[in-house]
């Protein structure tokens, strides 16, 4: 669920009646919006590209032996027995191209201070105009 509001819920409820009948055995029909969430879930495939995809597998090569998950999630099953299939299991980053440079270390946290500080005054200074934006959005 991406978040709780009404169509949210009807598109969970659809999931969990299509994936109960079909592990019943029963035929089952998938939506359009049900066939891209598995499609982006077994493959990573999307109509965009994913520009999350690209943000999370960009910063450093996932392992490619689907092995390596099986052991994750044997390893965590026990204390996280619903979520160890779920967070430990393969994903599209295995199967994405390694990165092209090396990733970005920052070799003195002062660094990373300053630069989170000079955003937050940026935001601050932004805000403003972000709340006029909003009304004038609401307005038309």
């Amino acid at each position: 669920m991406a978040d709780d509001t009404d169509p949210e819920r009807a598109f969970l409820g659809e999931q969990l009646s299509v994936l109960a009948k079909a592990a019943a055995g029963q035929p089952t029909r998938l939506s359009p919006q049900f066939t891209a969430l598995l499609r982006l879930m077994l493959t990573g495939e999307t109509h965009n590209g994913s520009p999350q995809t690209a943000i999370i597998c960009g910063d450093k090569a996932a392992p490619r032996d689907p092995e390596v998950y099986w052991r994750n999630i044997e390893r965590s099953r026990a204390k996280y027995p619903r979520f160890a299939p779920l967070t430990n299991n393969i994903s599209p980053c295995a199967f994405w191209d390694r990165p092209r440079e090396e990733p970005t270390s920052v070799r003195h946290d002062a660094l990373q201070k300053l630069h989170s500080a000079k955003l937050h005054r940026g935001v601050l200074r932004h805000r403003k105009h972000w709340a006029v934006a909003a009304r004038v959005y609401r307005t038309r």
